[in-house]
C-alpha cells in the first residue's frame, strides 16, 4: 500500500489544519499502514519544504517512507523519454512509480494524471489518481507489490 505525492500537493500536507484530502493521506500513512514512496528528483522537490522534511523523518523512523535510489529512477526516466508516450514534464514521477511498484498518485497536474492512467506507461497494475474523499478507497487497497511490502 504505497502512494506517490507530487510536489504540487506538499503545501496541503503541512497546512494547519489540513484539508480533507490531506487528512486522509496523513491518516493513511500515519495510522493505517500505508507508505509513501520517494526518490530522486521528486524527493528533492518534496523535502524543499522544511515542515515536510520533519514529517518525512518521522515517517522514516516509523518505516512508512520507502526510498528508491536515484540511479534506478534515472534509468527509467531515460526509457520513458525514448518511448515518447508522455504528455507531462514529470517523467521522474512516472519512473518512480515504475521502479517502486506504487500505483496511487496524489497530484493536481492534469497532464501527469493522464500519463499516470495511461496503460502504455503504467500497467500491471494500472495507475490510479487519488483526488480526495471521493477516491479514499484507493488508500485501502494493496497497490504496491515491489517496494512496499
Amino acid at each position: 500500500m504505497c502512494i506517490l505525492i507530487d510536489a504540487n500537493r506538499t503545501g496541503d500536507l503541512v497546512k494547519s489544519p489540513p484539508g480533507p484530502a490531506a487528512r486522509l493521506v496523513l491518516d493513511y500513512v500515519g495510522n493505517s499502514g500505508g507508505k509513501i514512496v520517494v526518490g530522486g528528483k521528486l524527493e528533492k522537490e518534496l523535502v524543499h519544504n522544511h515542515n515536510l522534511l520533519k514529517l518525512f523523518v518521522e515517517w522514516k523512523r516509523a518505516q512508512r517512507l520507502v526510498q528508491i535510489k536515484a540511479e534506478v529512477i534515472e534509468s527509467r526516466v531515460e526509457e520513458l523519454a525514448r518511448a515518447r508516450l508522455h504528455q507531462s514534464n514529470d517523467l521522474h514521477v512516472l519512473a518512480l512509480a515504475l521502479a517502486s511498484g506504487a500505483r496511487v498518485l496524489w497530484t493536481d497536474d492534469r497532464a501527469l494524471q493522464d500519463d499516470f492512467r495511461n496503460k502504455s506507461l503504467i500497467d500491471n497494475p494500472r495507475g490510479r489518481v487519488f483526488s480526495g474523499p471521493k477516491s479514499k478507497g484507493l488508500l485501502t487497497r494493496k497497490t504496491c507489490e515491489k517496494a512496499c511490502k
